[in-house]
């Protein structure tokens, strides 16, 4: 038994299908690789429609931002109309004002939480920029601060607060066409508030169905050439 070499033509075909392949799975990877945002807002215009409560601060350092929410207080974005997708990401800045007591028990326990329609997205911590008790949260340290590290009023930010420190983020597998995140406290006294800001929603979005054709073109042109090159050993 001896195999012959391919012929020119059955060499191009097995180069374009290759070629063909790797479009493909290009195409295909970059889809799942790119977040497509479909809510962000820095509070710069305004709140809109989607929130269900809270107003619009200027802060010097800060410039505009969604507070002030103490005690129980708590706002809630909801987002339709999703396109379809497979995980979703959130990402937002934090804001902690004036005498966060974290897990002192007489003065606390002063807590940030947030929950959502993706059962992944959710927690509850307690923050300090003062009490020695120290705090749940696992960054002691903020992104930045204004006011000193560890004086009391200072006022803290956490940059892209996520489940294990900022710039995290959060992301989670869904697929509803409906998304909504609760963001509250609570806050054991009046003395201290928060506030939330550069929101980014994203979600990671299906392939779309040209991608998904070439992939099959590829593999189907492969398989193809597969054939012809082992049909033609002896």
């Amino acid at each position: 038994m001896h195999f012959r070499w391919l012929p020119a033509d059955r060499k191009r075909a097995c180069a374009l299908s290759a070629s063909t392949l790797s479009l493909a799975l290009g195409a295909v990877s970059a889809a799942q690789a790119t977040g497509l945002a479909v809510y962000q807002t820095d509070f710069s215009s305004g709140i809109d429609s989607q929130w269900s409560a809270g107003s619009v601060i200027s802060d010097a350092s800060l410039g505009e931002y969604l507070g002030n929410f103490s005690l129980d207080g708590a706002t809630t974005l909801t987002l339709g109309g999703l396109p379809s997708h497979t995980q979703i990401t959130l990402s937002f800045d934090l804001y902690l004002f004036s005498t966060w007591d974290g897990n002192n028990a007489v003065y606390g326990l002063d807590s940030f939480s947030i929950s959502s329609s993706a059962p992944a997205i959710g927690g509850s911590w307690t923050f300090t920029n003062h009490q020695p008790e120290g705090q749940s949260y696992p960054q002691a340290v903020p992104t930045e601060n204004y006011g000193g590290l560890g004086n009391m009023g200072a006022t803290y930010v956490y940059r892209g607060l996520g489940p294990l420190g900022d710039g995290a983020s959060w992301t989670a597998a869904h697929t509803d066409s409906a998304f909504s995140i609760t963001f509250g406290g609570p806050t054991t006294q009046t003395d201290e508030w928060w506030g939330i800001d550069n929101i980014q929603v994203t979600v990671t979005p299906v392939p779309e169905p040209a991608a998904a054709l070439l992939l099959i073109a590829g593999l189907g042109a492969l398989g193809v050439a597969a054939r012809r090159r082992f049909g033609s050993a002896v």
